[in-house]
């Protein structure tokens, strides 16, 4: 959803007297993506010739860190945008980076899932618990 129709949601939900406790936003470029300072020192390196590469090589790795940067920036600012609303406040935002990979599997998933949790329980701590309710 977009900023704004999470925002219209929210609404709704607290409306309807629905709790909401978590707001999953996913797909984020994190913070290895480059700044706009590491971009603009890579782009002066590769105009001066300075990088030992193939040129058609750098083209598309100086594009592709074009493009995460300027997604990086776009994101920053809409997660800012959602953290000041009122209708955010007391709901935690989990935030959960790009993945190279289809999360497919149980260990994808359960690596996944420790994006939606602070303190995620060990793994001996998950067995007995399910042992003891079973």
């Amino acid at each position: 959803l977009s900023v704004s129709e999470t925002q219209r949601l929210l609404c709704e939900l607290k409306k309807n007297q629905v709790r909401a406790s978590h707001i999953i936003v996913n797909q984020l470029v994190v913070d290895s993506a480059l700044s706009k300072e590491e971009l603009t020192e890579l782009e002066g390196l590769a105009e001066v010739g300075s990088l030992m590469l193939n040129q058609d090589l750098l083209s598309k790795t100086v594009h592709a860190c074009r493009l995460t940067t300027a997604r990086k920036g776009i994101q920053e600012k809409y997660l800012g945008q959602l953290r000041s609303f009122d209708e955010t406040k007391g709901i935690e935002i989990c935030e959960v980076p790009l993945l190279a990979e289809e999360v497919t599997g149980n260990d994808a998933l359960r690596r996944f899932s420790n994006y939606m949790v602070r303190d995620p329980p060990s793994e001996a701590e998950s067995v007995s618990k399910s042992d003891s309710s079973g």
